[in-house]
């Protein structure tokens, strides 16, 4: 036989053999006397789902990008990954064997009563599948069903019962509130009673709007930094608006929307949870607002995101409500909201902050002590990891000078403000001895600040000393000083410290 003939022939034996398996599986996967997979719809298909839980039913929809919404019983977001793992496992259940002598939803085995468990599957093309759950075996522990295909009845395990009844809430989002960037944010509202906090976003950088413009409401600190500067502040047609801090600004939106829920409540004592925990209306309010940020497009509401609060029920809980659905969260999502509107404030050294800037050196009389620069690097969750130190510290290994130049920025990025001092071109305010100077240089746009740093000389404090802070740390009263504008400034004395350890 030829090399072309054989090759013939055994092309067409495993053409027989192929067309004999696909008969073979196709046989089986419609009979299913002896049982097999539960259901013969492709889940990763499914348009819409509904599932009917003591006659009341919740309908998923599938929308773009593998988006579900749910409705019905419950109204929420829904996390689109939990739920393609229940599809998963729902798709490998299997059904038993059919029931001899059976009959579709036979009344003897509860199809209608208070355990029953409907579920329609709507795929492509207007195509269904029907799945009804009813009592279970008393002996077997497992549920008997019907539909799926079959022309009788059929046991199902009890945990595929289980897993349907526990759908509706194993899939819904188990943050507060959908996960929004701080960049995607524009605005923040607080309501508390009476009481509204307004924060936006300009410019780059977030802001609090002063009530009725009266610098009073702030704290001492940030009321002498407005008497004294300017340029921590803005006006419009609302009002006028106090730089707020962002790192603040962001936890405070962390905490209100990203932390996991404790627990949901069911459906049919949400009326009394509402009411029990002044979630209606709510005791606290959170409005979070940016372009697009509700990805559910059946809420109409898809720039805004909104979560209400009710008074801490103990140490660790307080109850929220989110589109109407009371649920227990930590405690912790008030951490940031019960604190003073003026701890959200940026009152820190610089107005720009150094940790976002291009190189950063601190030098001494007798030269640099250190110097970094931002290098673009992937980092994650910690920007300090993006500076490197370029200069050698002596017995040290490279690693080493790296941490501290780094440790160094983000002390210098978070330098606190102990008091604002009137402004002055007086060197002498600062002691000569153990005076150093930082440079900080941003590139885009191209600035830099160069500060003096050291003890200041009391009796050449403007106002007098007892504008001072007292401190504790051994150095006496730290200054940092702006030659540029005469900008002073009583800080703690994390640079005179880390100057001195370099200059070891």
């Amino acid at each position: 036989m030829s090399r072309v003939r054989l090759l013939l022939v055994l092309g067409g034996v495993l053409a027989a053999l192929a067309v004999a398996f696909w008969l073979l599986r196709a046989d089986r996967d419609t009979d299913l006397t002896a049982g097999g997979p539960l259901l013969a719809t492709d889940l990763g298909t499914v348009e819409r789902i509904q599932l009917t839980l003591s006659g009341v039913p919740t309908v998923f929809e599938r929308r773009e990008d593998s988006l579900w919404t749910m409705s019905g019983a419950v109204h929420d977001w829904v996390d689109p990954l939990r739920l393609s793992q229940q599809l998963a496992v729902l798709g490998a259940a299997e059904g038993g064997r059919l029931l001899p002598g059976t009959e579709p939803e036979d009344r003897r085995y509860e199809f209608n009563g208070p355990q029953a468990v409907r579920l329609v599957l709507f795929g492509p093309g207007g195509s269904e599948e029907r799945l009804s759950l009813g009592a279970a075996n008393p002996v077997t522990g497992n549920v008997y069903a019907s539909g799926a295909g079959r022309t009788a009845c059929f046991p199902v395990l009890a945990e595929t019962r289980d897993r349907l009844a526990r759908l509706p809430e194993a899939v819904r989002l188990t943050t507060v509130l959908p996960p929004v960037p701080l960049t995607a944010l524009e605005r923040i509202t607080v309501t508390r009673g009476r009481r509204t906090e307004v924060l936006a976003a300009a410019g780059g950088r977030w802001w609090l709007l002063v009530p009725a413009a009266d610098l009073s409401v702030l704290p001492p600190l940030a009321q002498d930094w407005q008497r004294l500067h300017d340029d921590r502040r803005r006006r419009d047609d609302e009002g006028l608006w106090v730089l707020a801090d962002e790192r603040r600004v962001g936890l405070l939106a962390y905490e209100a929307g990203q932390l996991q829920v404790s627990s949901f409540v069911p459906p049919e004592q949400a009326a009394d949870a509402l009411d029990q925990w002044e979630l209606d209306p709510a005791w606290l309010t959170v409005v979070l607002e940016g372009r697009g940020i509700d990805p559910d497009p059946t809420t109409g509401t898809p720039d805004r995101l909104v979560v209400g609060f009710g008074p801490p029920l103990d140490e660790k809980t307080v109850p929220a409500v989110r589109r109407g659905n009371p649920l227990l969260v930590p405690r912790q999502a008030l951490a940031t909201l019960e604190a003073p509107p003026g701890d959200l404030l940026h009152l820190f050294a610089f107005t720009d902050r150094p940790l976002l800037a291009d190189e950063v050196e601190l030098a001494a009389a007798g030269g640099p002590l250190l110097r970094a620069r931002r290098v673009e690097r992937e980092v994650r969750h910690d920007e300090r990891a993006q500076w490197d130190q370029l200069l050698p510290e002596p017995g040290r290994d490279e690693a080493r000078a790296h941490l501290t130049a780094r440790n160094f920025i983000v002390d210098l990025d978070r330098l606190a403000v102990l008091a604002v001092l009137p402004p002055t071109d007086a060197k002498r305010v600062l002691q000569p001895e153990g005076r150093v100077t930082v440079t900080v240089r941003w590139g885009d746009p191209a600035r830099s600040e160069v500060w003096h740093c050291g003890r200041l000389d009391l009796p050449n404090v403007p106002g007098g000393p007892e504008r001072l802070v007292p401190g504790d740390d051994g150095e006496g009263p730290v200054g940092f000083w702006r030659p540029a504008d005469g900008r002073l400034l009583q800080v703690p004395s994390t640079v005179l410290v880390t100057a001195r350890n370099l200059a070891r």
